[in-house]
């Protein structure tokens, strides 16, 4: 395995992002991008052409339309950024929509982006008077969303759901051979029923 990440540009342990991949998948790493407003670790998988982005942007700063569409150029023509990006909006399955959630869908919209989520939530706010809400989620572009599946697990004890997001390439993935050993006295049964 190989790991990439960034590093909040104050140096402090707080923010950041990081990407962990298989040596097997053929991949080339990106500038990270490292601003107060969002920091973003991402990859390019060599054999469909795609960027992978892990995302984080601190809930204490707005954001601009410009801004995002400032990280959003950085991705390439075919990407996948998600993590938590602190905004809330309805389209994406939020109960609410914040300032930061009205720039993104502005963002998104006019530069042709989709937004996906797990329409669950994912954050588990530790006060008792907030209310859990989805913050972490996935802004594609020219990825069909049939490729995709989005999940959030519970496995781990943190005020976010850890989201996994299963990418299905377009190309033909080959189908394993069958382990068996025929002969002339044995019958192959490719799919047996159970009792």
């Amino acid at each position: 395995f190989s790991t990439y990440d960034t590093k909040h540009p104050s140096g402090r342990a707080c923010g950041g992002t990081a990407i962990l991949i298989n040596n097997r998948i053929r991949h080339f790493p990106l500038q990270e991008y490292k601003t107060i407003h969002i920091q973003a670790t991402s990859i390019t998988l060599t054999d469909t052409n795609t960027t992978i982005s892990s995302i984080y942007s601190p809930p204490r700063h707005n954001i601009t339309k410009s801004q995002y569409l400032t990280f959003f150029s950085t991705l390439d023509h075919k990407f996948i950024a998600a993590g938590d990006y602190n905004a809330k909006h309805t389209h994406w399955g939020s109960r609410l929509t914040t300032p930061k959630g009205r720039q993104l869908i502005s963002a998104t919209t006019s530069a042709k982006l989709d937004v996906i989520s797990g329409s669950q939530p994912t954050y588990w706010p530790s006060d008792l008077k907030k209310v859990p809400d989805l913050i972490d989620f996935a802004v594609i572009k020219n990825v069909k969303r049939e490729q995709l599946s989005f999940v959030s697990s519970h496995d781990l004890s943190s005020d976010h759901s850890p989201t996994i997001v299963n990418f299905l390439p377009s190309f033909p993935i080959p189908e394993l051979p069958i382990n068996c050993l025929p002969n002339s006295r044995t019958i192959r049964i490719r799919n047996p029923i159970s009792s």
